[in-house]
């Protein structure tokens, strides 16, 4: 078995062929230009690839991974790829009074307030309202208002979640011998939301 190796780099780009019975290894491919072919003791595990931003790359005589992303470039991917969950998590919709909302912003906010209004000055106000699943209910003024409420508690609790996140990718930037690993590990708790 061997590895394939882009000359230029040293990039392992990929293994080639199988152990022959006995032991013996396979003839390797022809020659092609910027590519080596390095006989290897045993089959590469690209199962442990240690970070997102890992290459394989022949050294010294052996493959090994190497981190290609600077810690800088490995916080900016971590924290725009928790910004991107952190806005689908508010895209998603939301559980409240035993149904799913979408989280129309202006149509629920506006709703809430034309039914806080209503309510101030002794109106009744009900909307009837379409559901995630495209059920529909209608809603008396307080459940608008409340419905308004849920809205706003999740997304400031979507908000808080991401600048919590924030501040732990700055604090392990921040920390000696940190590895652009310790950034990608930081992720959306998808469960929460």
């Amino acid at each position: 078995m061997y590895a394939r190796v882009n000359t230029e780099t040293d990039f392992v780009e990929a293994q080639w062929g199988r152990p022959l019975p006995g032991g013996g290894p396979t003839i390797p491919p022809p020659d092609e230009d910027g590519i080596a072919y390095y006989l290897l003791d045993e089959a590469i595990n690209w199962d442990n690839k240690p970070s997102e931003t890992s290459v394989m790359r022949w050294n010294d005589g052996k493959p090994g991974w190497h981190e290609s992303a600077t810690l800088e470039q490995a916080h900016t991917a971590a924290w725009e790829r928790v910004k991107q969950a952190r806005d689908a998590a508010e895209a998603a919709p939301f559980e409240y009074g035993g149904g799913m909302y979408d989280p129309s912003k202006e149509n629920i906010t506006g709703a809430a307030l034309a039914a806080f209004m209503a309510i101030t000055v002794g109106q009744t106000i009900s909307r009837r309202w379409t559901l995630a699943d495209n059920s529909r209910r209608t809603l008396a003024g307080p459940q608008l208002v409340d419905l308004g409420l849920a809205l706003t508690a999740r997304i400031d609790a979507i908000h808080e979640k991401g600048r919590e996140l924030r501040d732990r990718l700055e604090a392990i930037k921040n920390t000696p011998g940190a590895t652009p690993a310790d950034l990608y590990a930081v992720t959306w708790p998808t469960e929460e939301f």
